[in-house]
């Protein structure tokens, strides 16, 4: 009998737990859609005659900026530039950022969704370097992506649905 009551209330805990949680996504996902529609929430591209968006035409002639938009990711007190740009088929976001020295470097290239691309800036550990928020659609895939500069590159942290949109 009084295994039979553990039993019976682990399964109840499981329970209450799965529903905790249940909510939990749902409001989680609610208010990821609350942000998405909100507008502000993402970076405005720059001005066509903006510093760096020049340097980076200047190194690639061959490609048509999608969307390009500033902030200092680095946290070294400049601006930076994450750029979405069309070569040919390929559709491609490249950082440029200020290095120690003050020489201009640039990420090496990673795919970027197809279309309805944004950009959102966002600090989510509150310590030094931005993340860098990507989002766009393929054929009415969504998908997303956060990214840190890390050693020279933008690395994926996480993300959900780019292979589809990319």
């Amino acid at each position: 009998m009084q295994k039979r009551k553990k039993l019976l209330i682990k399964l109840l805990v499981a329970v209450a737990a799965v529903v905790i949680l249940a909510f939990l996504r749902e409001d989680l996902q609610q208010q990821e859609t609350a942000i998405e529609k909100d507008d502000s929430s993402y970076a405005s591209p720059v001005a066509d005659d903006h510093r760096l968006l020049k340097e980076f035409q200047k190194r690639y002639p061959e490609r048509t900026v999608l969307l390009a938009c500033a902030e200092d990711i680095s946290d070294d007190g400049k601006e930076d530039l994450v750029v979405i740009s069309q070569w040919g088929k390929d559709i491609e976001t490249i950082a440029l950022y200020t290095a120690e020295d003050g020489s201009l470097l640039e990420t090496p290239p990673i795919p970027a969704p197809r279309e309805n691309q944004r950009i959102r800036f966002f600090n989510m550990d509150k310590a030094g370097i931005m993340e860098v928020l990507i989002t766009g659609e393929k054929n009415g895939q969504v998908g997303y992506a956060i990214y840190r500069i890390m050693h020279g590159e933008l690395i994926n942290l996480f993300g959900e649905g780019m292979e589809d949109c990319c």
